[in-house]
């Protein structure tokens, strides 16, 4: 759990380790500062939920998006390796 300061105020947002790497990664990617991402996540994700929510999703769906495997990737294709990667990164 971290305390960020975001649109003139002080929350918390609770994301895992690998939740916050990532939000750095993309920040870095984007050559904004993270603080600022989470704002604009904020400001942008029409979801009417957590601002943890909205940042958990906004990640899925960037990540998705600079993926070259989504292009390729089939509904009952086998799991590729990076499934089985992602998987133990996570277990």
């Amino acid at each position: 759990k971290k305390v960020i300061k975001i649109n003139n105020r002080i929350t918390s947002m609770q994301l895992n380790i690998l939740e916050w790497d990532a939000l750095k990664d993309v920040s870095q990617r984007e050559a904004l500062p993270r603080n600022k991402l989470i704002e604009d996540i904020e400001l942008q994700t029409p979801c009417d939920c957590s601002l943890t929510s909205q940042v958990r999703l906004f990640l899925t769906c960037y990540f998705q998006a600079i993926s070259p495997q989504v292009k390729t990737y089939k509904l009952h294709s086998p799991r590729h390796k990076t499934l089985k990667e992602v998987l133990k990164k996570i277990k």
